[in-house]
């Protein structure tokens, strides 16, 4: 009974970590999720995390009863965690963002930026050029499984920076 009860601390301890990656890489990416509520970023990382535990969770025993024992480990793999999901996001937004300046350049050099300073919206103005690049581009990306290749790529990070919980021999 007490094996049982290890493994579903472990699990939850692994889910955590998966989860802690991808709120802070879907809090990175501003500019794919904006309109999206935090509570829908939340829901959005909890139904992720589902789909990818499966695939990584491979800790041994002694692993988990390290980290249960010494939750020092268990606080700098959150951290890291919370770093590589940044460092993910802000990668993939500054591909967007290089995709929305150029969408605004191309407004402010046909002289497409007036059409934005009468549209009323609350928020800073956006060029329709700059817009219109965004939302194509995210149609593009689902159009042609983008959205598929952004899971693999989550999935291929955890391959490159496998989940740890420290490796000290107390």
């Amino acid at each position: 009974m007490e094996a049982m009860a290890n493994w579903y601390l472990g699990q939850l301890a692994i889910g955590s970590l998966v989860f802690v990656r991808l709120i802070s890489l879907l809090i990175a990416i501003p500019l794919m999720t904006q309109y999206l509520r935090i509570r829908m970023k939340f829901f959005l990382a909890a139904m992720l995390t589902l789909v990818i535990l499966p695939s990584i969770a491979s800790f041994d025993l002694a692993e988990r009863e390290l980290f249960w024992n010494h939750p020092i480990f268990y606080a700098v793999a959150m951290a890291k965690e919370l770093l590589v999901g940044s460092i993910i996001g802000l990668s993939i937004n500054l591909i967007l963002v290089g995709l929305q300046v150029g969408g605004e350049l191309i407004s402010n050099t046909t002289g497409l930026q007036m059409g934005s300073m009468a549209s009323g919206q609350d928020s800073a103005p956006v060029p329709s050029v700059a817009a219109l690049v965004g939302f194509l581009v995210a149609a593009l990306m689902f159009a042609m499984g983008g959205h598929r290749l952004i899971v693999s790529a989550i999935l291929d990070s955890y391959q490159a920076m496998p989940v740890e919980i420290g490796r000290a021999h107390v």
